[in-house]
């Protein structure tokens, strides 16, 4: 797993500086082995479909050579990543194509026959065991599952497919023009499956490169090729905000019990209705006054009605005492 390393140095802030998350050399270059064994594969293949093998005494160190030099090469595989999950089962398959190459080698007077089944047995567990390292590969999202996967698939196909034939006396050839076609097959997968983790290798160290010059923390998981299979970007930690001092916190809100009944609504009165206006009773008309009347009022004092009008003037022009 890719992880970051942090130097001692601080930047601004007394932040700490974050370099760049680097794999091991190793890690870089696992891609080649699928490439190598497949290229192995498809020559064997080729040489067998071409040139048919006419005696059996070239056959056993044919196959046994090359499954010696499969399992260094798986061995190699395995000893890089023993530190992921999964990869115990490139150790295994390793034992498995040398067990299988030094007892071809070393079977005296080995018969067609023997041969024919010995090549299914090893077909059918080295599909056995890819299937199960794929199923713990993926478990680690290693960019190597599903190639491994195809690879056991096939690999138990052609062995049930040897199982249901009869050779007959073309007993030797048989077997050559069967495990040549095999190896063509695997071989042809193998080479696709390095360069295609190669291509997505690169692809996601160049999203981490990205990542890390943005100052963003980048985590992975298992690595073939170099590349952390789909990497993490998990961005920088925020600083814990401190709450103010005059805050005052809210008041839990007190939960009110299921159980208890709730009080029917209390429907609101109706509104009276405003009592019609009285109308205005209009004022009387003014009476006008008389002139003829006296003046009466409380500054005006009574008069004796058999005095003589004030101010008038008797007819002898003297005025009336």
């Amino acid at each position: 797993m890719a992880r970051t390393e942090s130097s001692g140095t601080t930047g601004v802030g007394g932040d700490p500086v974050t370099k760049e998350p680097k794999e091991p050399r190793a890690f870089r270059k696992v891609w080649w082995i699928p490439v190598l064994r497949g290229v192995l594969l498809v020559v064997l293949g080729v040489v067998l479909l071409l040139e048919p093998l006419q005696t059996i005494e070239r056959v056993p160190w044919i196959f046994g050579g090359f499954l010696v030099v499969d399992a260094v090469l798986l061995a190699v595989q395995g000893l890089v990543q023993r530190k992921q999950i999964g990869s115990v089962w490139w150790l295994v398959q390793a034992v498995v194509n040398l067990a299988f190459g030094a007892t071809v080698v070393l079977w005296p007077d080995i018969t067609p026959t023997a041969l024919y089944y010995v090549l299914v047995v090893w077909a059918l567990v080295l599909g056995v065991t890819s299937i199960v390292g794929a199923a713990f590969l993926s478990r680690n999202r290693d960019l190597a599952a599903s190639w491994m996967l195809v690879f056991g698939i096939v690999s138990v196909l052609f062995a049930l497919t040897l199982l249901t034939q009869n050779f007959g006396e073309q007993g030797l050839a048989y077997v050559c023009v069967v495990f040549s076609l095999y190896a063509v097959v695997i071989g042809a997968i193998l080479v696709v499956s390095g360069f295609a983790v190669r291509s997505v290798a690169r692809e996601l160290r160049g999203l981490r490169e990205q990542a890390v010059a943005a100052g963003v923390v980048v985590t992975g998981g298992s690595v073939l090729g170099g590349a952390a299979a789909a990497p993490t970007v998990v961005p920088p930690r925020a600083e814990p905000t401190v709450p103010d001092e005059t805050t005052v916190p809210d008041e839990p809100v007190v939960p009110t019990d299921p159980t208890e009944p709730t009080a029917p609504a209390v429907p609101d009165e109706p509104a009276v209705p405003d009592e019609p206006a009285v109308p205005a009773v209009p004022d009387e008309p003014a009476v006008p006054a008389d002139p003829t009347a006296p003046p009466s009022g409380p500054d005006v004092p009574p008069t004796d009605p058999t005095d003589p009008p004030a101010g008038r003037v008797p007819w002898h022009g003297r005025p009336t005492e």
